[in-house]
């Protein structure tokens, strides 16, 4: 008789851990989202991101004092839906940037501007296992003025090397070689 009171007695919990669930899609969901140009001179950018971590575009700021006040500003992230029990997943946003990933990386792609300067920020958190050891790495929030040039393809990837947080901006090559950006400066 007891055993059949323990299932019983545990659905009202799942029922709160789903509603809770819910709740934090409904936050991540409703940030603000970036408002892609539709004239001018465009760039194509494809972000990775994860759970842990945010993405954010700043196009009418080359400061970061001008980066609080950017109308047009807003998260990279891609609606986020539960796939699973303990697994989370992004929508996929593709504009047909050529060489998509292989892999299950989360990433989404949207339009710039190009030929004159703007901000993004990054952060994020990540465990990697060194041996039988987990660390856990936090990598604050960084702003960083980028310069892109028109009709290329772009991608920023945060990351962790040698132990240290990396924030990595890259151009797509014409063979999908990714080659670092040296057009850009972190400004905080």
């Amino acid at each position: 008789m007891r055993l059949f009171f323990i299932p019983l007695l545990t659905i009202p919990f799942l029922h709160g851990c789903i509603a809770m669930e819910g709740v934090h899609n409904v936050i991540v969901n409703s940030k603000h989202k970036y408002i892609e140009p539709s004239t001018g001179e465009i760039a194509n950018l494809r972000a990775f991101f994860d759970d842990s971590g945010s993405i954010s575009i700043y196009p009418n700021a080359s400061t970061f004092i001008e980066a609080k006040s950017d109308k047009n500003a807003g998260s990279l992230s891609t609606d986020r839906k539960i796939t699973g029990l303990n697994s989370v997943d992004y929508e996929r946003k593709s504009i047909g940037m050529p060489f998509p990933p292989t892999n299950d990386t989360t990433y989404a792609e949207y339009k710039v501007p190009a030929g004159k300067p703007f901000v993004v920020s990054l952060s994020f958190k990540t465990v990697q296992s060194y041996g039988s050891n987990n660390v856990y790495f936090t990598c604050k929030r960084r702003f960083f003025k980028v310069s892109l040039e028109s009709n290329k393809n772009y991608g920023v990837r945060p990351t962790i090397m040698n132990k240290r947080c990396s924030y990595q901006f890259f151009e797509y090559e014409d063979n999908g070689r990714e080659t670092p950006v040296k057009s850009f400066q972190m400004l905080r």
